[in-house]
């Protein structure tokens, strides 16, 4: 079973797209293993939409404040740390973001539709370059 807080983010996500953008980020860790950097949720997150037809992409500004929040609820892990680049010899800063709940993994992609769509897609691609 979905935690209540969690279960409140999808269900105010067509509401609002501060909730649209934490289900998403929700999504993301729950299809990754449940940790990484916010600059791969980002682009994580924009190509799961345009797999899905959306065309509205997110910001790293915009997951910045919403990982913060998901952060400040609980569900999420938020550490300002320095990420290695093959570009910057001292690396550059970044948020390692990691699932709090690593359990709803499974129960997310049971009950979102979303996700379930996205996991159907992924199978169908990955299943026709066998």
């Amino acid at each position: 079973m979905l935690p209540n807080s969690v279960r409140e983010i999808l269900e105010k996500e067509k509401e609002s797209r501060k909730y649209s953008v934490m289900a998403d980020i929700l999504r993301i860790l729950s299809l990754t293993f449940g940790r990484l950097w916010l600059f791969e949720i980002v682009n994580e997150i924009n190509a799961f939409r345009r797999t899905l037809g959306i065309s509205e992409d997110v910001s790293y500004d915009e997951c910045l404040s919403v990982a913060r929040e998901l952060a400040d609820k609980g569900i999420i892990t938020f550490e300002e740390k320095i990420r290695g680049t093959f570009t910057s010899p001292k690396g550059v800063p970044d948020v390692l973001v990691g699932l709090k709940i690593r359990n709803i993994a499974p129960i997310l992609a049971s009950v979102d539709e979303k996700l379930r769509k996205y996991i159907e897609i992924r199978r169908k691609v990955f299943g026709s370059l066998r």
